[in-house]
């Protein structure tokens, strides 16, 4: 998730269809370090460890690791 108030990825989906939702696009990833640069740390951090976080402060951090471990 790259912003907090992303829909859930399975909310995008129509049901059965496997087509995106009206009113959901996708977007390249130069346009949207374009529009919002601000991604571009937390982009850097999740290449390298696997999962970037923001924290209380609005910084960019590696997130809990142990989501990147599968059941």
């Amino acid at each position: 998730m790259l912003f907090e108030d992303a829909p859930d990825p399975d909310d995008l989906v129509a049901p059965g269809s496997g087509w995106l939702r009206d009113g959901v696009s996708l977007v390249c990833m130069c346009c949207l370090l374009d529009e919002h640069p601000e991604i571009g740390r937390g982009l850097d951090i999740a290449r390298e460890y696997g999962v970037a976080d923001v924290d209380e402060d609005g910084e960019w951090v590696v997130g809990d690791l142990s989501r990147l471990e599968r059941d």
